[in-house]
């Protein structure tokens, strides 16, 4: 009897420490991420409230809170919102509406591409066996893991002797160059795997082929997965600075623009709140298509990546 009271006392000794030891556990963990997101939001907070003051006001107190709240400097960047580039031309100075057209085509019609092209291959190599298949996937692996930063001034050497350099055309039709070298690929590649082969067994018996197996059965099944990678590719497409930056410095997007202008506020006579402005200005979009599509996003997320 006293044995088996001993072994009860032990196990809920146990019992107690490890529910000790959970809740310390939460607690700094919902600590931590508390101080993370308040070091996230903190940043935007801060240019929401300065990007109403004027400049005097933000010089005298840049931390303080606006005695009067004005919209005026939104409007004033628009306006400004100017970037000079060198082209063939000479130097020109492109406005915010082609700024903006050159961020839609960046952010659209490559999206578009490479999450077609990266179905295409992933639904191949994940469903088909072939000689190559292996060493095709293996590939892709490898050049996923491989630095980009790295592979910069050859990727420099041969945009420009393929006449790619500063071409927004041929820009975006290389965008399907890297279809299977990313991790949309590995998770296409899964859910295609994921769906039953009798789908695929049954139209081949109604005398499908494989293009019509591929389009109206595997990709209808897949389209929300490829939908959330184009959304998560539009979002990133729409903040890229670095594709005006390194490879179309004569077609400047929104972003390389709004980069362009701070660097050159004192051309533009431009003060801290208005270049604050552009900034929130430029994070619209992105919060619009987010909080419409944030469930989409959401539902199909899974720890570590995407479900089918």
């Amino acid at each position: 009897m006293e044995k088996v009271i001993r072994k009860i006392g032990k196990e809920n000794q146990i019992k107690y420490k490890n529910s000790v030891g959970l809740l310390i556990y939460k607690i700094v963990i919902f600590v931590f991420l508390t101080i993370f997101s308040i070091s996230l939001i903190f940043p935007i907070a801060w240019a929401l409230v300065m990007a109403g003051k004027d400049v005097i006001e933000y010089t005298v107190n840049p931390f303080g809170w606006p005695t009067s709240y004005t919209f005026s400097n939104f409007s004033s960047v628009l306006e400004k919102l100017k970037v000079r580039v060198l082209t063939s031309e000479g130097i020109v100075q492109y406005g915010m509406d082609f700024m903006l057209y050159n961020t839609l085509l960046l952010s659209i019609f490559p999206g578009i591409l490479v999450v077609f092209f990266t179905a295409c291959m992933a639904y191949v190599l994940g469903v088909y066996k072939f000689i190559g298949s292996t060493f095709l996937h293996n590939l892709g692996i490898v050049i996923m893991i491989l630095p980009i930063v790295g592979t910069l001034p050859s990727t420099m050497m041969v945009f420009k002797d393929l006449g790619i350099y500063d071409n927004m055309l041929l820009y975006i039709l290389k965008a399907p160059v890297g279809c299977f070298s990313g991790m949309n690929y590995l998770i296409l590649r899964g859910v295609f795997q994921k769906i039953p082969a009798a789908y695929r067994e049954a139209a081949e018996i109604d005398g499908a082929g494989h293009y019509t197996i591929f389009f109206k059965i595997m990709m209808p099944t897949a389209l929300p997965t490829c939908f959330v990678f184009f959304l998560l590719t539009f979002l990133g497409g729409f903040g890229d600075y670095s594709s005006s930056l390194y490879w179309l410095p004569s077609r400047p997007t929104l972003s390389y623009g709004m980069y362009m202008f701070k660097q050159q506020a004192v051309v533009y006579e431009a003060t801290v709140p208005e270049i604050l402005c552009g900034y929130l200005i430029l994070m619209v979009p992105n919060m619009i298509m987010y909080f419409i599509f944030h469930n989409l996003i959401i539902s199909r997320m899974q720890v570590g990546g995407l479900k089918e």
